[in-house]
């Protein structure tokens, strides 16, 4: 089965943060809050979305998400769904738990 786009597979975690939080739930996805490389968001996409350039680091910086090389340069990046970005902040001050 083909994975979906980064892009499409933030898409479809949900309307609200909640939902996201919920859709990761499902998922089984954790991660580590203040990381941009190890958050849930950059591991559900590592296992969940056909990852451009088979890059090797995914870095979520709230606004937007990088796709980098082992030498950590950027070969590609996205806007980040405000959904996704609001997990994203209430997940990093604890307001919300996987």
């Amino acid at each position: 089965m083909t994975k979906p786009s980064p892009k499409d597979f933030l898409r479809s975690l949900g309307d609200t943060k909640e939902a996201v939080a919920e859709s990761l739930r499902r998922l089984g996805v954790c991660g580590y809050r203040d990381d941009s490389l190890e958050c849930p968001i950059a591991n559900a996409l590592r296992e969940h979305a056909e990852i451009p350039f088979n890059a090797k680091h995914i870095r979520v910086l709230g606004d937007r998400i990088t796709y980098e090389n082992t030498d950590f340069i950027v070969h590609s990046a996205c806007n980040t769904p405000k959904p996704v970005k609001d997990f994203i902040k209430s997940f990093d001050k604890s307001e919300i738990t996987l």
